[in-house]
């Protein structure tokens, strides 16, 4: 299929929509395991196009998550498709189609596009994980083993399982408590934006559980109040919080909508 092809499918305003994205992400499937990927990006607020050839499952996913959540129709795999889909100005792409091997060509497709890309994605078959891995890709998640984890902690551990589901699936989406990272460069509150920050100024004017510090590669777990926290220059990157926190503090906090 030609590229003007693979525009012709798709209506001007979708084409148009996708001209304008820069910094957004690409899922490549819509089935069982892209549909909560979906719902993630959506409760995250964040910019999404999805790739997928089954009509009936990009339906299903926009009756789910709306009729604005941008859909292609097509495959994943061809070079043309993810070009419509802004793969050279995207910043991450999750491949989670049903096959290892169709995962592959999309891996080594969208890094050919894009050096710089993110890419996470799923196998099926513990042994293919090599194989994805050579393709480009950063993160391997496996959802056979993370299914049989939960498992095991729902028998061995049922009341921390139990206060973890009630804690991040609270019903009032403003309430719901996120683990995510917060980049100390986007931090935006006036309170905040002295150079000397620490950890102790984060608690004083904001509401977030910080559980830990990435840092050049490495974690600092538990950190102390008196923690200055590095900004990014040019002789290193800046530090990285990891937090619990609802998304009304973190877009508190980071000036986001």
């Amino acid at each position: 299929m030609t590229d003007s092809e693979d525009k012709s499918n798709h209506p001007n305003q979708i084409l148009e929509r996708l001209a304008a994205l820069k910094d957004h992400y690409i899922l490549c499937g819509a089935g069982d395991t892209g549909i909560f990927v979906a719902e993630e990006f959506r409760r995250r607020k964040a910019q999404l196009v999805v790739i997928e050839q089954n009509p009936q499952a990009i339906q299903q996913l926009q009756q789910k998550l709306g009729d604005n959540l941008l859909c292609l129709q097509g495959d994943a795999t061809e070079d043309e498709m993810l070009e419509l889909a802004g793969i050279k100005r995207a910043t991450g792409l999750v491949t989670a189609l049903s096959e290892d091997k169709d995962n592959v060509f999309a891996i080594l497709t969208a890094r050919s596009l894009n050096p710089q890309l993110r890419i996470v994605t799923r196998v099926e078959e513990p042994e293919n994980k090599e194989k994805l891995r050579q393709a480009g890709a950063d993160v391997i998640t496996e959802p056979n083993t993370t299914g049989g984890m939960r498992m095991a902690s729902q028998m061995i551990r049922p009341e921390v399982v139990a206060f973890l589901d009630h804690m991040f699936q609270v019903s009032n989406q403003a309430e719901k408590l996120r683990l995510t990272e917060v980049p100390v460069d986007r931090i935006q509150t006036p309170d905040l934006n002295s150079p000397e920050l620490t950890i102790a100024d984060i608690g004083q004017h904001t509401e977030f559980l910080i559980i830990a510090i990435k840092r050049e590669g490495k974690y600092i777990y538990r950190p102390r109040g008196g923690t200055r926290l590095r900004r990014a220059t040019e002789i290193h990157q800046g530090d990285i919080l990891v937090v619990i926190a609802t998304q009304a503090q973190l877009d508190k906090v980071t000036g986001e909508d």
